[in-house]
């Protein structure tokens, strides 16, 4: 029998409109050292509002 994966169904990736933010390699260091296999992650509300660059970034870091 194998062990469960842990999900965890909502992290937030990249620098928020309010001054907080987190990279994706602090992001996956953070899930891999509380045991965490997969993610779903999401844009944070970025400062100029333009989620498209951020949704760009979240693609990129599911790919890297």
């Amino acid at each position: 029998m194998s062990a469960a994966s842990i999900i965890d169904s909502h992290v937030y990736l990249g620098e928020s409109i309010f001054g907080w933010g987190v990279a994706a390699d602090e992001l996956i260091a953070r899930l891999e050292a509380a045991g965490v296999g997969r993610a779903v992650a999401v844009p944070v509300k970025p400062r100029g509002y333009h989620l498209g660059p951020e949704n760009d970034r979240v693609a990129a870091a599911q790919r890297a």
